[in-house]
């Protein structure tokens, strides 16, 4: 364990010096202070380094600590760079798995982890393969389906619970895995279930995350893609005031989808 202080642009080119060596090599701070890092990560990436980087505090839902300190377009960045792997876990456990797969990976990989506690989702069984998704809630035919990850996903999970308590059945995927992403696997998905909505709900910018995924992945379908995601500049506040006023959190999801379904 080497310690950098803060100087995030030092720290990934010490990363991928030490991978150069051979070793395994995780860089760990803030996402939002990676940003700054871009060009060196982006260049360690090009020169073909073994080397991870870990973010965390993403996102809104670090609440109090404010809009200089939440990244919200890392997803964007680090998706950009050719040949990367960027996953988001949605408990300790997919946390734990994906850091596995993450060490076993050759190459440039960035997982996003949140700062708020949230309640463990999967059993210590689970496995979580790069470029898979989790169904959560398998739905029925004709249902929406809602995609999310990160902290979020249990908001979506609230929602899940209402809308089916409603009768509006909801097929719930766990998209741990933003690049790469299964594309044929999910528009299979949606043609069994013979979905015509698709929801994504993220704690990231509109432009660059998971709504941007699920677009790519459903281009060409009839599908319509409904992102709920972050639509300006945030402000300080609690976490679950902020995910309320940007329209992230279970009851926006909620009027997102009976406004849809109802039409």
């Amino acid at each position: 364990h080497l310690e950098v202080g803060i100087a995030e642009q030092n720290m990934i080119g010490t990363t991928v010096g030490i991978a150069a060596t051979g070793k395994v090599a995780v860089a760990k701070s803030f996402a939002r202070f990676f940003e700054r890092a871009y060009d060196q990560i982006e260049m360690g990436a090009y020169s073909q380094a073994n080397f991870k980087v870990v973010g965390s505090h993403v996102g809104i839902s670090i609440g109090a600590d404010g809009t200089s300190q939440m990244a919200l377009a890392d997803c964007g960045f680090m998706r950009a760079i050719p040949n990367s792997v960027v996953l988001c876990p949605s408990d300790y456990v997919s946390a734990f798995k994906l850091t596995q797969e993450m060490l076993n990976y050759h190459g440039f990989c960035y997982m996003r982890t949140y700062r708020s506690a949230q309640p463990i989702l999967y059993s210590k069984e689970e496995s979580f393969p790069i470029g898979d998704f989790k169904v959560l809630r398998s739905g029925k035919e004709g249902c929406v389906t809602v995609l999310s990850c990160g902290f979020v996903l249990h908001e979506a999970i609230k929602a899940a619970l209402y809308m089916e308590n409603e009768g509006i059945p909801v097929c719930l995927i766990d998209a741990y895995s933003l690049k790469p992403f299964p594309h044929e696997k999910l528009k299979k998905l949606c043609e069994s279930l013979q979905t015509h909505h698709v929801f994504t709900l993220e704690d990231h910018y509109e432009s660059g995350g998971l709504g941007d995924v699920i677009l790519e992945a459903l281009n060409g379908s009839a599908i319509r893609v409904h992102k709920l995601a972050v639509k300006d500049f945030p402000e300080s506040g609690s976490t679950q005031d902020l995910l309320a006023t940007y329209g992230i959190d279970a009851q926006a999801l909620i009027k997102q989808i009976t406004d849809v379904w109802n039409r």
